[in-house]
């Protein structure tokens, strides 16, 4: 961070027991970053002002869902880095990185495990300037990697540029547009 002159906002995940509120923990998140290779903060270009940005935490919620990580667990937390392009999996006893994607996202918000080894991703990495620039990438978990996407095409505008959220509502998927004031939904076939 030798460029950022000292001023530098760091990211943390607070842990709160639920019944009491007391607070039990802190969690540095660019302290866990910086154990990995990728994230040697010598190499990045890093906004000291922000430099993770955290969008989304998810908690993994089925063994399902922990089994398509490694050591996956119920509890672990999953996480949005917006301003790093990437996604972790922080381990829910240590808290260390268990899994990461990095680079293979734009700019996201929201971020949605799937029952069958899928997290879907709201990014911008649409690059359509008449359709908007947002998209849905569908990175399968085991190969890190983004198998499907979804954008806008025809006469449709799919630009959710800040906050969105996204969540799953029976056959459809539903996109929050915060700034623009709307709910977006998607049938989602079965």
């Amino acid at each position: 961070f030798k460029n950022c002159k000292g001023k530098i906002r760091i990211d943390t995940i607070e842990l709160l027991d639920f019944n009491t509120g007391k607070h039990l923990k802190s969690i540095n998140i660019l302290d866990k970053l910086f154990k990995i290779d990728e994230f040697d903060n010598s190499k990045l270009y890093i906004d000291c002002l922000d430099p993770t940005h955290v969008t989304n935490i998810e908690v993994v919620n089925s063994k399902t869902k922990a089994s398509f990580f490694p050591q996956g667990k119920v509890g672990d937390l999953l996480v949005s880095l917006r301003s790093l392009n990437s996604i972790i999996l922080l381990d829910k006893d240590t808290h260390d990185v268990k899994w990461y994607l990095f680079d293979q996202t734009k700019a996201q918000f929201s971020t949605l495990i799937t029952e069958d080894g899928f997290i879907l991703v709201l990014d911008n990495s649409s690059k359509s300037s008449i359709n908007g620039t947002t998209r849905i990438n569908s990175i399968y978990i085991k190969e890190k990697k983004v198998l499907k996407f979804f954008e806008a095409s025809g006469e449709a505008l799919f630009n959710v540029r800040y906050r969105g959220r996204m969540q799953f509502f029976d056959d459809s998927l539903i996109i929050a547009d915060s700034l623009n004031g709307k709910l977006i939904q998607l049938k989602c076939d079965k």
